[in-house]
């Protein structure tokens, strides 16, 4: 037969809690400024990425009229090249849009522990 034993000294226990917590809450803030700059970077390569393709469209137009006017026998095809970076923009749009739901539910979860060390404290209070 086992014994718990009992902590005779509340404030130690209050302390480790709090500590635990404290610490918890720490590692998850660095994690959502580490995620942010994350999430910064590439909202950059996002308006990069775009402003290449718009580049590519208004130089597409333009020359394709010029390649008209010199009758090349081989034109490269840069729509071949658009519909990749297309592509791209696509796909980095989607990680974006999946880190921003992970910001959320990450920050959602340190709402949640925070309710929750308020609540021990105030058990532990009284």
């Amino acid at each position: 037969m086992t014994f718990l034993e009992v902590p005779t000294d509340i404030s130690a226990v209050l302390t480790a809690v709090e500590t635990k917590y404290s610490d918890e809450l720490c590692k998850k803030e660095e994690k959502i400024n580490m995620l942010g700059k994350e999430n910064d970077s590439l909202k950059e390569q996002v308006k990069k990425y775009v402003s290449a393709i718009q580049m590519l469209r208004r130089d597409d137009e333009g020359l394709q009229k010029a390649l008209d006017g010199l009758q090349l026998e081989q034109q490269p095809d840069y729509k071949v090249e658009a519909k990749i970076f297309e592509k791209k923009l696509v796909q980095v749009a989607e990680m974006h849009a999946e880190l921003m739901d992970f910001n959320l539910m990450l920050q959602q979860t340190i709402c949640k522990k925070e309710a929750h060390i308020e609540l021990v404290k105030s058990e532990l209070k009284y």
